[in-house]
């Protein structure tokens, strides 16, 4: 008994209660401490906040933005700002579709909203994604055939309705691109080492199956990036002899060929504000854009050159005896895959000059296939003295049963680009063979490698 008291008094001693005291003040301290913070935080983080303003939303303040290879990114998170910007809303009068997805001529999906950014500018993926940037309107200042996509009915519904319709959506867009002849051409550059690309379009029809390139930096300082629509080739074998015609001949020649005669005037960024200049430049008409094909800086040297489509139209053009667009859209499809007539009629025309034409078909020689004897292929070559131009070959390849018939053009900065007929021919081959036909297998490689 004596043992319990003992203790108990030794619980209530003075220096015992000076130490709970002093525990308790020290976890008052640190609590009032964290509170003092957040209170002072708060506060000042408020008054900043208040103090700035919320800029207004415009169109052109959620353009979006191209920053190297992740403009596809920066496209995605810019999505809602971009609806934003348009005021969307359910009313009667204000419906906005989102852009569809870009379909390849097998009806699977080539480029859409979901689309991941490509890291890798030595692959074909990359290659690929640089025309479906340009066609989906990706890039900056470029429009591409968003509209189309755009282009879905407007739904005015009863107000009076329990409930309002369903958000519209974007049709897609089929293209007559063929990726499998693509890869296997990109490839066949890559593996060569060679900056250069081609182009692939049905002679009958003017469809263009193959716009490919390796090369990942434009030549000039044009809008869209690629080699395949920029004027880098030079057309003096077309120039000269029109400018040898009448006027009346050579204005029919020029529209035939759709050769300068589009123009178009854009203003030098490079001017002073206040002293803006107008650079004048030819066009050149296709289904999915008017091409902007002069450069910048164009010298008295430079009035021929053209984009390396717009050589491969006119060789298309020259042996199908029509006047025929470029097209590369196949179909518009709704979301249940029906296709929607909102495509314009192009008009076709022929040419009415016999000895132009005769002449001009002239320069494209015979070439003599040891590999495959039922083709029939006539090609022109072009090598500029100039080191920084393009070399170029262009022709047709067609089979004496007239089965396949093909314009192509293989440029290059690489004399070397003259020596793949055979290898194109293969690849055109083995693309229209029938089914069951060996299908080739290829494997992208770096470039270098």
């Amino acid at each position: 008994m004596m043992r319990k008291q003992e203790s108990e008094i030794r619980l209530h001693k003075p220096k015992n209660k000076i130490f709970m005291i002093v525990l308790l003040l020290i976890f008052l301290f640190i609590l009032g401490s964290t509170l003092f913070y957040d209170i002072v935080y708060g506060f000042f983080t408020s008054s900043y906040q208040t103090k700035e303003t919320e800029p207004e939303q415009t169109k052109s303040s959620f353009g979006l933005k191209y920053y190297g290879y992740d403009l596809t990114a920066n496209a995605r998170q810019n999505l809602s700002k971009e609806f934003d910007s348009y005021n969307i809303k359910y009313t009667d009068y204000n419906f906005y579709a989102p852009k569809g997805a870009l379909l390849d001529r097998n009806g699977n999906i080539l480029y859409s909203v979901e689309t991941q950014p490509v890291r890798w500018q030595t692959f074909y993926e990359e290659s690929r994604n640089r025309v479906c940037r340009y066609l989906y309107g990706d890039l900056n200042g470029v429009d591409g055939i968003a509209p189309l996509m755009r282009a879905v009915p407007n739904i005015n519904p009863d107000t009076r309705a329990d409930s309002l319709p369903e958000f519209p959506e974007g049709y897609d867009i089929q293209l007559f691109l063929n990726p499998e002849l693509e890869m296997q051409i990109y490839d066949l550059l890559t593996l060569n080492q060679m900056k250069g690309g081609c182009i692939i379009q049905d002679v009958p029809t003017g469809q263009i199956e193959v716009m490919t390139a390796t090369s990942i930096t434009s030549t000039e300082s044009e809008k869209s990036g690629l080699t395949q629509l920029e004027a880098c080739l030079n057309s003096d074998f077309l120039y000269e002899r029109i400018q040898a015609l009448t006027p009346e001949e050579q204005t029919q020649a020029k529209k035939f060929f759709d050769y300068q005669v589009r123009t178009a005037e854009v203003r030098n960024s490079e001017t002073e504000p206040d002293k803006p200049e107008q650079i004048t430049k030819y066009c050149f008409l296709t289904d999915f854009d008017l091409i902007l094909e002069r450069p910048d800086n164009m010298k008295e040297t430079d009035i021929s050159e053209i984009s390396p489509l717009h050589l491969n139209s006119i060789t298309q053009r020259l042996f199908s005896d029509e006047s025929r667009v470029p097209v590369l859209i196949q179909n518009v499809l709704d979301k249940q895959g029906n296709p929607v007539q909102i495509l314009p009629e192009y008009p076709v025309s022929e040419l009415g000059i016999p000895a132009l034409q005769k002449e001009l078909k002239a320069g494209y020689e015979k070439y003599i296939s040891e590999n495959y004897k039922n083709y029939q292929i006539s090609v022109m070559r072009y090598e500029s003295g100039n080191y920084a131009d393009f070399r170029y070959i262009t022709g047709i390849i067609a089979k004496k049963d007239g089965s396949v018939q093909k314009a192509f053009t293989l440029y290059s900065k690489s004399e070397k680009i003259s020596y793949f007929i055979d290898s194109l021919v293969y690849f055109i081959d083995e693309a229209n063979q029938t089914e069951g036909g060996v299908t080739l297998e290829t494997e992208s490689a770096a470039e270098g490698e």
